[in-house]
């Protein structure tokens, strides 16, 4: 049996954001959205799932940045993906390339990151 098949503004309804973010988030997270004869985008359950946590994470305020490692994992196979730790490791890596003078971090996201860990992000 063929698997379910969501046009965009289905998989958008199913996620609850406009068409429009879905393929914001395509191109800022480089997915690979499948396309039919008509070349139509189309979705699957996976898609919808991650696209839901995509969402839930933007909701608790994290940047596609942070998101996309995440994104990685999930679309790699991994069953028991520990969000808090996969965030906390990218956090880890942003802070590594501030010092290094690579990166930049936004105010918020030291202290949402604080308030998360328990930790200052700067000792």
């Amino acid at each position: 049996m063929a698997e379910r098949r969501y046009s965009i503004s289905q998989a958008s309804r199913l996620v609850g954001v406009e068409n429009h973010v879905l393929r914001y988030w395509e191109d800022e997270l480089h997915l690979e959205i499948p396309r039919d004869r008509k070349n139509q985008r189309y979705y699957t359950k996976l898609h919808i799932e991650m696209f839901q946590k995509i969402n839930e994470l933007k909701e608790k305020g994290y940047q596609l940045k942070a998101i996309e490692p995440v994104l990685k994992r999930m679309l790699a196979g991994e069953q028991e993906l520990d969000l808090n730790e996969v965030l906390r490791q990218n956090a880890a890596e942003i802070l590594r390339q501030t010092s290094t003078g690579a990166a930049q971090l936004e105010p918020e996201t030291v202290y949402r990151y604080a308030a998360e860990t328990g930790q200052d992000m700067y000792e």
